[in-house]
């Protein structure tokens, strides 16, 4: 066996390395130990409460009664202004609900539909009232006129009242056009839009066109959008007659 010989660079040498080895062992970590640990952790107790919470429910609103409205009254005018009435009343009614109808020649329809065991419930305008009140078709209404908190009779013509009774009996009261046949109607606003005096309304024909002419008013087109006067409009389209 060879005996080598290990001179002074050689340890010198093989002792550097053992030292690095030795200071790498040393800055190498040291293995974790694992220690168990007991320990309480408190625990907090939820607790849900139920609340019972009194509520009220109000009453479903009973289902409206439902009428049929017929008028006779046509033309935009006529239509629009009963159109409104009756918008207006049914959003203001808790219980009843109106449906309105424009019905030509109604006085024939009308006769027919009550024949028929069919009739509106309600009819205002148009009619030769006289006829229907002889055949005793509608309804006395001199219970509820006196027991009516609304009318008051001495608010209306007696000549107006008187009109509407046959043979000593209420049968129709005056509402609408308070039983004026034939009269000059106009828009108080639509006159002050025009920068007129609705309390001075013109007294002849000459002062009628010239309100007519002040009322109009057109679009930047020049399509109508608003007519002074129609003077074929509602009753003006038939002249006096003694049918009705």
């Amino acid at each position: 066996m060879e005996k080598r010989k290990l001179n002074r660079r050689d340890f010198l040498r093989l002792s550097a390395v053992a030292a690095t080895g030795a200071v790498v062992a040393a800055c190498a970590p040291a293995a974790p130990q694992v220690v168990e640990v007991e320990k309480e952790v408190p625990v907090e107790k939820v607790v849900v409460q139920t609340v019972e919470v009194e509520k009220e429910v109000p009453a479903k609103p009973a289902k409206k009664v439902e009428i049929e409205w017929w008028h006779g009254w046509g033309g935009l005018t006529g239509v629009n202004a009963m159109q409104a009435v009756a918008d207006a009343f049914n959003v203001e009614s808790e219980t009843v609900y109106v449906h309105r109808l424009q019905v030509s020649e109604i006085a024939d329809k009308y006769m027919t539909a009550i024949a028929g065991g069919a009739p509106p419930d309600v009819e205002i305008g148009n009619l030769p009232y006289a006829q229907f009140w002889a055949r005793e078709v509608l309804y006395v209404l001199d219970d509820w006129v006196n027991a009516s908190k609304v009318i008051d009779v001495e608010d209306t013509l007696p000549e107006a009242v008187e009109g509407g009774k046959w043979k000593g009996k209420t049968y129709g009261w005056p509402t609408i056009e308070s039983s004026i046949r034939f009269s000059f109607c106009y828009n108080v606003d639509l006159v002050k839009d025009a920068g007129l005096d609705p309390d001075n309304p013109p007294l002849t024909w000459d002062e009628v066109f010239e309100w007519h002419e002040k009322i109009n008013k057109f679009d930047t087109a020049g399509n109508l959008e608003i007519l002074g006067f129609d003077p074929m409009d509602a009753m003006g389209g038939s002249g006096p007659d003694n049918s009705r």
